[in-house]
């Protein structure tokens, strides 16, 4: 019997879940807007910054040499073919030979080949490199005596050459961060992926996989899960390609090895089936302990373990000098002699081993020894004042730090919000993987000092191409930002800047919401672009927790 034969008010349950699920879908896709208009660059756009100059033959397989392809001037040759060698060799700066083990093996090479190589080299005055890629020392032999310098992914191998006389360098596992370091849309779940011969500590992980219902990809399957469980290789200590170029996409990655863990901050190590299984539940529940573990693990991956890391080790082993790593100058312009603590205590705050402070003091100027004395207090040894006359505007006085700036990169930093240990690291890698001249964060931490709300603004838009970043997240190449220049205005000149960028075709990366936190004082008029707590509550935006977010923004 229905409620209208017993008289009684027919009452409907209110559609609010649906409603709250539409509104928010809406809510993603409004500020996924921000970049779709941004056409992504094509494969034949070439991702990272500039290779060496040197000129390098080699002589590797197809996977070594299309990895070190984009790092400096490469000539390939066959080890089989000496006339082309030679050829090649003329006027070369280096040689790399791949070794991994002889014939049978994935670079087919002869020991008889590979010393001929080694010999032409020596003829000519190319320093030789030889680089044993054999992952277990088995019964592979070692490579022929000659070269300059011997690299090997295994720390055995490099123990047997360095017993043998050879001047050593240990590399390990590499990938290219040009190709495969840019973070992609992850599957949810997890998958199960095996490099390399079984090992004993895999049954446990393949029981808590079957239990959890994991994918099995085939190994040509370019699709990246949420977690990637490893077994192989990994599990015995090894840091394999495949864990780095899941790192570097944005996959938690699962092993047995707590060594392999050590290696690659951020990779997850379990101990049996049970925490295993345990492990990957917890995974799948909480997206913020996924994106935390994931953004550790990707730092890592491309700060010590790519392609372009790899080079620079060879190439220096060959005395030719390491990679230098690329500078940043901080460009601050404050008119609050108050807050210079709190701009220094932010750079000395940063992990980034090329940091100069350019600091534009608008309306005021600050003595020289006054400014040396707290840089020294707090270890800073680059940081030099540039003076602005009150009447000069927020462009203009940007444009003063940026003509002082010494750094291959501009960041445009304020002296009121914070900055991760980690800030000017991450973007600075960000170049290194992506086709972008300005870098910055559009998702981002919100800090409103009224009621201590966190909240997380623009929450959809992070690793990708897009219109606009912060303005006080803005990373750009030196010598565009001086091509460029800021309008000559007081306020607005991140979105007039940006704009100009992208007119003379430039690109513009929002990295991660981590590092950066953007603090709002209850009084508007100290901030450039003035709105109240509760327009900043009203627009695209996640409230987190209240209290103080340093240690929850600092990954």
């Amino acid at each position: 019997m229905t409620d209208a034969a017993r008289g009684g008010a027919r009452t409907l349950a209110p559609a609010r879940p649906a409603r709250r699920w539409l509104a928010a879908a809406a809510r993603v896709a409004g500020e996924q807007r921000a970049g779709r208009d941004v056409a992504v660059p094509g494969p034949d756009v070439r991702r990272g910054g500039p290779p060496r100059p040197e000129v390098v033959v080699v002589v590797a397989s197809d996977r070594l040499a299309d990895l070190l392809e984009p790092e400096w001037a490469q000539r390939r040759a066959a080890a089989q073919d000496a006339t082309v060698l030679g050829t090649h060799l003329s006027g070369a700066d280096a040689l790399v030979l791949e070794w991994s083990g002889g014939p049978g093996s994935a670079h087919d090479v002869t020991a008889d080949e590979a010393a001929a190589v080694l010999a032409a080299a020596r003829a000519l005055r190319v320093p030789a490199l030889v680089w044993d890629t054999v992952r277990a020392a088995g019964d592979r032999p070692l490579a022929p005596a000659g070269a300059t310098v011997v690299g090997a992914d295994d720390a055995a191998r490099v123990a047997a050459y360095g017993a043998r006389g050879d001047a050593t360098v240990e590399l390990g596992s590499t990938f290219s961060a040009r190709r495969d370091g840019a973070r992609v849309r992850l599957r949810p779940g997890a998958a199960h992926r095996h490099e390399g011969a079984q090992a004993e500590a895999d049954a446990a992980l393949v029981a808590a996989l079957d239990a959890h219902h994991a994918a099995r990809p085939r190994p040509s399957d370019g699709r990246t899960w949420r977690a990637t469980v490893l077994t192989g290789d990994a599990s015995r200590d090894v840091v394999t390609p495949g864990l780095l170029r899941s790192a570097a996409a944005g996959s938690v990655v699962v092993t047995t090895s707590a060594a392999v863990a050590g290696r690659v901050p951020g990779v997850l190590a379990v101990d049996g089936a049970d925490d295993a299984r345990w492990t990957l539940a917890a995974l799948d529940r909480h997206a913020e302990l996924r994106d935390r573990h994931a953004h550790r693990a990707r730092r890592a991956a491309l700060a010590g373990w790519s392609a372009t890391v790899r080079a620079g080790q060879l190439l220096d082993a060959a005395g030719l000098g390491a990679t230098t790593v690329p500078s940043v100058s901080a460009v601050v312009a404050t008119m609050r002699p108050d807050r210079l603590d709190d701009v220094l205590d932010a750079i000395a705050r940063q992990r980034h081993p090329a940091v100069e402070l350019v600091l534009v003091t608008h309306g005021f100027e600050v003595g020289r020894e006054d400014l040396a004395a707290r840089a020294a207090a707090r270890g800073l040894e680059h940081v030099r004042a540039v003076a602005a006359d009150a009447s000069l505007t927020l462009g203009a006085c940007m444009n003063l730090g940026v003509d002082a700036a010494d750094g291959t990169y501009v960041a445009k930093m304020d002296d009121d919000n914070y900055y991760g240990q980690h800030y000017l690291a991450d973007l600075v890698a960000t170049f290194g993987c992506t086709a972008a001249q300005v870098v910055g964060k559009w998702a981002h931490l919100t800090y409103l000092e009224s009621t201590r709300a966190a909240l997380l603004r623009f929450p959809a838009v992070e690793h990708r191409y897009t219109r606009l970043v912060q303005g006080g997240t803005i990373v750009v190449e030196r010598e565009l930002a001086r091509a460029v220049r800021f309008e000559d205005l007081p306020r607005r000149v991140d979105t007039t800047f940006l704009d100009k960028v992208r007119d003379r075709g430039g690109r513009v990366y929002a990295a991660d919401r981590f590092g950066f936190v953007s603090v709002r004082t209850a009084r508007t008029a100290e901030h450039t672009w003035r709105v109240t707590d509760a327009e900043l509550l009203a627009k695209p935006s996640r409230l987190l927790f209240y209290g103080e977010p340093w240690e929850y923004a600092d990954v």
